[in-house]
């Protein structure tokens, strides 16, 4: 009984930061061809205990419309997943993490092959995948203002389970970012954060 209360005791005197990811939805309808947005809280906890650890753990969903993404290929895809993760600070201002992410989506292509004797062949074509990654990350924190921050997170995804086809591969994986190798992903987050 006593460990329990000193788990909770200690649990509710750590440090929490709470906040939202500010930069993947402008970055998405930045991009050329391209739209959607992506919905992602953060919540970080220091424990009393050891003020150097950190827990991490971001839970999102992202809609995306990639039109031209293979010249004649219109993608959308959307999905959630889920990242939970430790790390040690090495300073006030930046801490390295590692993080085991999971995610499920759908992707819906619809394409055209032109055809100069016969016509063009409209089809389309819809995949449930799901992907799972270890995702090392280095976090900066800026202080803003009062008790906010921002938090910058430098991340890159190393996929070890992804379910889409092979031969038909996906532009963009949810949390994880655009592809550009089957197994790797790599990306920038901004996450405005209170304390």
């Amino acid at each position: 009984m006593l460990s329990a209360g000193c788990s909770f005791n200690c649990l509710s005197q750590s440090d929490k930061y709470i906040g939202l990811e500010v930069n993947k939805s402008l970055l998405n309808n930045a991009l050329g061809n391209s739209a959607g947005f992506v919905i992602e809280p953060i919540l970080v906890i220091r424990p009393a205990k050891d003020p150097r650890l950190r827990i991490k753990t971001v839970a999102g969903y992202a809609y995306l419309r990639k039109d031209k993404v293979y010249v004649n290929s219109n993608m959308l895809i959307q999905g959630g997943y889920f990242k939970v993760g430790t790390g040690f600070a090495q300073s006030e201002k930046v801490v390295p993490t590692l993080n085991l992410t999971l995610t499920g989506f759908s992707t819906r292509n619809t394409f055209t092959l032109e055809g100069p004797y016969f016509g063009d062949y409209k089809g389309s074509y819809k995949t449930f995948d799901f992907c799972a990654s270890l995702e090392p990350n280095l976090d900066f924190y800026f202080s803003l203002i009062n008790r906010w921050l921002l938090i910058v997170s430098l991340r890159m995804n190393l996929i070890f389970i992804n379910t889409s086809d092979k031969e038909l591969p996906t532009y963009y994986i949810p949390g994880m970012g655009i592809v550009f190798k089957p197994f790797l992903t790599t990306g920038v987050s901004f996450y405005c954060v209170f304390k």
